[in-house]
């Protein structure tokens, strides 16, 4: 008779026992592994809007200045052309886009740092190789949400 009650408590202490740095980890496995819903999930709604909107601009950028373009999505390193931009909706640019977040194992990362403060917390990775890369999150519909990142910053700042 309490075996559904505690499967039920368990899982609830699991979802919210996750912590910024979960959500940091969770945020770059989806990513690694192409599961655009899962990483747009660990996202802030603020986060996804902005970035949608970029792409939105985007997406009309190729429309009308399509060299332009076809010269920032060299600088990005990306193999999309601004005739494909173009046909794309904001959701499946954003999609694209995440793919070209850069993968992080685990066993890359030497230091994990946490910072919290009420509704907000920041964490920052540094890599065996000295690099560091930030995040900040806000407690937001009951669970913790990304609302920047450098990694984030690098692939959006140039659109």
């Amino acid at each position: 008779m309490l075996r559904p009650a505690l499967i039920v408590l368990l899982l609830v202490l699991t979802t919210a026992g996750a912590t910024p740095l979960d959500t940091v980890y969770d945020f770059l496995y989806a990513v690694r592994y192409g599961n655009l819903e899962s990483s747009l999930d660990l996202l802030s709604e603020d986060l996804v809007s902005q970035l949608e909107a970029s792409c939105e601009q985007l997406i009309t950028l190729a429309e009308t200045e399509p060299r332009l373009v076809e010269r920032m999505l060299t600088a990005l390193g990306t193999p999309l052309r601004p005739a494909q931009v173009a046909a794309m909706d904001p959701r499946e640019l954003l999609a694209a886009f995440l793919q070209r977040v850069p993968d992080l194992p685990e066993n890359l990362v030497e230091e994990e740092n946490l910072e919290m403060s009420g509704r907000r917390a920041e964490v920052r990775l540094t890599t065996v190789y000295g690099a560091r890369i930030d995040f900040e999150l806000v407690w937001e519909e009951g669970a913790w949400r990304i609302t920047w990142s450098s990694l984030l910053r690098d692939l959006f700042d140039s659109i």
